[in-house]
Order: C-alpha cells, then structure tokens, then sequence
C-alpha cells in the first residue's frame, strides 16, 4: 500500500470514474502519476522490455492491414496495384506518417483514423525526380 495526502482524501479532490454512475477514483491523479513514476524507476529495465514487446506485437497486425489498404486501393491516376510500388500520400495537413505510426505499433484504429481524417490515398513510387524510390528498380508501371 502506499501513502495518501490527507488533502487527496477529500471527494471534491477525486478524479471522476463514472459521472453516469456517480463513481469516483481512490485516489487523486496527482498521487497517482507519483505512484506510477516510482514504480516505473523501481522496475524500469523491465517497463522498458514491456513496452519494446508490446510494440512488436503490434507493428504485425499493422503492417498487415497497411498491406491489404493498398492492394485493395489501387492508385487512381495509372491504376497500379502493388503494394510494393505504393505509399499513402496525403491531400491535406497530416498528424504524422502512417509507416511511422506503424513503427510505433499504433493500434490499426488510429491507422484507420489517420488514412481517413488526412484524406490518405495510394500514392505511385513511379520513378519521378519527386517520388521515384522503388518504381524504378522493380519496374513500376505509371509514366
């Protein structure tokens, strides 16, 4: 067990579980954020390795569904298919790549959010000065 303020003890001062319900947390987030903190430096090396496995876990179902948007969304000025040879392009201001986010091990709902927030399509690597990184070695179909 660990130690409470006095002052957190108040119910005024308690984070709300469930207003519908009219439940309250134990304890007050400040407390809360000391307690993870410790045990955290207390186990960090383990906290660390949790995470790292975690996000491998993750990254699978992720690249998985990465691969199934593009072979299924083919690009729309040549119609390429690979998956290989696309990337998502977006049309409007984004909050961060999607291979970065499947690099983080993002859940596939924010993958999902982000392709349809952002407007993210297809987007051909078709050997242009501009985006021309792959197309040209596998032999990519747009001109």
């Amino acid at each position: 067990m660990y130690q409470v303020r006095t002052s957190c003890r108040a119910i005024e001062n308690l984070p709300w579980k469930s207003r519908l319900l009219g439940k309250r947390y134990a304890v007050c987030e400040t407390c809360t954020a000391e307690r993870s903190k410790r045990l955290y430096e207390e186990d960090k090396r383990s906290q660390i390795e949790r995470v790292r496995v975690n996000n491998q876990r993750y990254r699978q179902p992720a690249r998985e569904y990465a691969w199934e948007y593009l072979s299924t969304h083919p690009y729309t000025q040549c119609g390429e298919t690979d998956p290989v040879v696309l990337e998502f392009h977006h049309n409007r201001d984004k909050v961060t790549e999607v291979s970065r986010l499947i690099g983080r091990g993002a859940s596939i709902e924010v993958i999902q959010r982000e392709i349809a927030m952002q407007g993210s399509r297809p987007n051909s690597r078709d050997g242009t000065e501009e985006d021309g990184r792959v197309a040209n070695r596998l032999g990519g179909s747009c001109t």
